[in-house]
């Protein structure tokens, strides 16, 4: 019974050692297993990494690309007829991407100015601020065109016809205080590019540009006219 039972206790011992055997070999092929994963998983992270840097190049590319060809765009709706002022005041709005719905509409600062905001929503401008700011916009640059050539003939006709200098007789100074009220001059108030309501306060900066009020500048992270960032 005892050598029975020395025999018995060989036996699991043996089978001990084995299992043991076993487990180890396992472990060793999972950690090989594991290794070979990790390093596949490094080697699809640095072509994914790869392939994004192609991507953003080829993005950046296309980018400039596509501000080439709005420019040349630009140049050819000038060459071809649309006023370059018209052109210069959607590019102020930051609207430069309407530019060929203008020169496909053969629009002029004189016909828009007589347009309204539904004429300029049937023609695919939406945005009911924009519309406000074009047609407000148009009406300053034709007063300003108007006025500049009042101005040029009101010199002319102040220009004395006499051609021979004369120095005027020496008077004794008057003691008479001038009556004539002094000059009031109308300040024209911009007004805020998001509320279209209130009066323009804030200063954006670096660009400069105050188009803003008070209430929405908070809310704001980049300049409404430039697309510049504000500090």
């Amino acid at each position: 019974m005892d050598q029975k039972f020395q025999q018995i206790l060989a036996w699991q011992q043996m089978d001990q050692n084995k299992a043991v055997s076993q487990i180890l070999q396992q472990s060793e092929m999972q950690k090989a297993a594991f290794e070979a994963l990790q390093v596949k998983k490094d080697l699809m992270h640095r072509q994914i990494r790869n392939q994004i840097k192609l991507i953003e190049t080829e993005l950046l590319q296309l980018t400039q690309l596509e501000l080439k060809r709005q420019e040349l765009d630009t140049e050819t709706l000038q060459e071809e007829g649309l006023e370059k002022q018209l052109v210069n005041l959607l590019i102020e709005l930051s609207a430069e991407q309407y530019v060929p719905v203008f020169a496909h509409h053969r629009i002029s600062l004189e016909v828009l100015s007589t347009m309204t905001a539904s004429d300029l929503e049937k023609m695919g401008i939406a945005e009911t601020g924009l519309q406000r700011a074009i047609l407000r916009r148009v009406q300053e640059i034709l007063a300003v065109a108007k006025t500049i050539p009042e101005l040029l003939r009101t010199v002319d006709t102040e220009v004395p016809a006499a051609t021979q200098p004369c120095a005027p007789d020496e008077a004794a100074p008057s003691s008479v205080v001038p009556t004539a009220p002094l000059l009031q001059w109308d300040e024209k108030k911009s007004e805020c590019v998001v509320c279209m309501e209130q009066e323009a306060q804030m200063i954006f900066l670096p660009c400069g540009h105050v188009c803003c009020c008070q209430t929405y500048c908070k809310r704001l992270q980049s300049c409404p006219l430039c697309r510049g960032d504000i500090t």
